[in-house]
């Protein structure tokens, strides 16, 4: 493996990982997770205890990788809380300002490759992470960096940290959070020697040149993801932010929440859905938009390295055990006697959501939902029938709610659409099932992709000049036919018959003849 390095590419993140896993063994799934997310560009937090490698995988990491040959440009620091942003960030040149001149020494702000420990020690440092992260400025000054990693011991009665981590503004802004756990058991002795014979250097002579990391990002970021993995996110994201707070106290009034709305604690335990083991929504809380949007480019970052063209339900689920862990609140406090890591409870929250979804199918939910969206366009009628079916489940309840609500809004829009429609069979559909204006848009676009030419006779003297322009194009009409005509419009009754090629209505008195080809021509000059 020496010479010079290989660029980054599929093959090489492959090796990449695979030389991480022989340095960090028992961590294959946490290794091709950190990596992956790195090379998609996004902020990764590592939790663990103090010693299980947290420092070691990442500096093996940054020193596999180079820039055009050089080694990138890092910056590493142990947050303490006496710590400013000036020791992280940049700091002033002291010489320059006695000069009079504003200079500054960049510190993180200049890194290609940043690694900040025990990053909830240090509130201040904190609060600049934001614009750091997202926005990629410190101040006024652009930040380069563009590998990112921070670590953190977890929560619990062994470490103390100024930052409760169920402070989800600031926990939020990190893609991915990966815990890297102490190992046990068969795998132990060879940790014990590998660390005895690596410092977290990478292995002589692999090296990574990532000059091309832009455009592997870019290859990431187009890939497209599968319908079923679009609803499978959409329905969990919703399901982790709805609350329909039903109240036991006054006679089961309803109010639909934003859980993160709320001005204390969340009402679940007067509420009818948060009673014994409650509804799943009574259970864990999770803000939706970083949530789906991290979840989406991971899950394109793994059906990248498996060189798919699209990422699956799988890829989703898969990045959901690193997207969704820190960002998941659990608000039902027995639930985490039982299930004590935030691993173990993100595990948990996806097996009930996947129950919820075997549930809902079993019920045949989307084909009820269907049904409803299309009468709702086509007919104005409500969700009547679905609420009624899932009043009790708060979830789906409102899930239609905000579809009823959707339709609503989109179905002026739908007149515009069937203009432009093309498809004899849909059209035929429509005209058949919608009601008044959106079935004449209908028949009106059917008509007009058959190029029929459609003349009205308002009495009997106009009526008589078309139907001797139809005689005369060919239209075949017998005497019967033309004396029963002839009586409709006089008597103003309704009548209506057909031939190849036109087609003759009377409403009223009012005839309307609608040709096609030759007729057409003929009746419309």
């Amino acid at each position: 493996m020496g010479g010079e390095p290989d660029l980054l590419s599929r093959e090489t993140v492959h090796r990449l990982i695979g030389a991480l896993n022989r340095m960090f063994q028992g961590l294959q799934r946490e290794v091709e997770a950190f990596v992956l997310a790195h090379i998609a560009g996004m902020p990764v937090l590592l939790v663990g205890p103090h010693g299980s490698g947290k420092t070691r995988l990442t500096k093996a990491f940054y020193s596999m990788l180079c820039l055009d040959g050089r080694p990138l440009k890092t910056f590493s620091l142990l947050l303490k809380e006496k710590h400013t942003i000036h020791d992280v960030f940049y700091r002033y040149d002291l010489p320059a300002l006695m000069r009079g001149e504003e200079k500054i020494v960049p510190l993180a702000v200049d890194a290609e490759a940043v690694f900040l420990d025990e990053i909830f020690a240090n509130l201040q440092v904190l609060a600049a992470l934001k614009d750091f992260l997202e926005e990629r400025l410190v101040d006024r000054f652009r930040a380069r960096w563009l590998f990112f990693t921070a670590a953190t011991n977890p929560r619990n009665q062994f470490y103390e940290t100024l930052l409760d981590l169920r402070n989800y503004a600031d926990i939020d802004r990190f893609g991915v959070a990966i815990t890297i756990g102490n190992r046990s058991g068969a795998k132990l002795g060879e940790i014990i020697y590998e660390m005895s014979r690596e410092r977290g250097e990478a292995p002589l002579g692999f090296r990574v040149d990532v000059s091309n990391l832009g455009e592997i990002r870019q290859e990431i970021r187009s890939l497209e993801v599968s319908a079923r993995a679009y609803a499978f996110l959409t329905l969990l994201c919703h399901s982790l932010t709805v609350c329909y707070f039903t109240d036991l106290r006054d006679g089961n009034s309803r109010a639909r929440i934003d859980k993160f709305m709320v001005l204390r604690e969340l009402p679940c335990r007067y509420c009818r859905y948060g009673q014994n083991d409650g509804h799943f929504c009574s259970r864990y809380a999770a803000s939706p938009n970083r949530l789906a949007r991290d979840t989406l480019m991971l899950a394109r970052a793994y059906a990248w390295l498996e060189g798919k063209e699209k990422a699956d339900q799988n890829h989703v689920v898969k990045a959901l055990h690193y997207t969704l862990p820190h960002r998941l609140y659990v608000i039902d406090d027995k639930l985490l006697e039982r299930v004590p890591t935030i691993t173990c409870v993100a595990e948990r929250c996806l097996e009930e959501f996947t129950g919820l979804l075997a549930v809902w199918k079993s019920r045949q939910w989307l084909q009820m939902l269907s049904h409803a969206i299309l009468n709702a366009l086509y007919l104005k009628q409500e969700f009547r029938d679905v609420k009624r079916e899932f009043w009790e489940d708060p979830v789906m309840l409102s899930f239609a709610e905000d579809l009823e609500a959707m339709v609503a809004e989109r179905r002026p829009r739908l007149a515009g659409i069937i203009s432009k429609l093309s498809d004899p069979q849909l059209l035929a559909e429509i005209a058949y099932k919608a009601d008044t204006a959106l079935r004449r848009a209908a028949e009106e676009r059917m008509r007009e992709l058959r190029g029929l030419v459609e003349v009205t006779a308002r009495d009997i003297a106009q009526a008589g000049k078309l139907i001797k322009r139809l005689l005369m194009a060919g239209a075949e009409i017998d005497e019967k036919t033309l004396e029963k005509l002839s009586s409709a419009i006089k008597e103003g009754r309704s009548f209506y018959t057909s031939g190849k090629g036109f087609e003759i209505r009377v409403v009223g008195g009012t005839m309307i003849v609608s040709a096609e080809g030759e007729l057409g021509k003929a009746i419309r000059d």
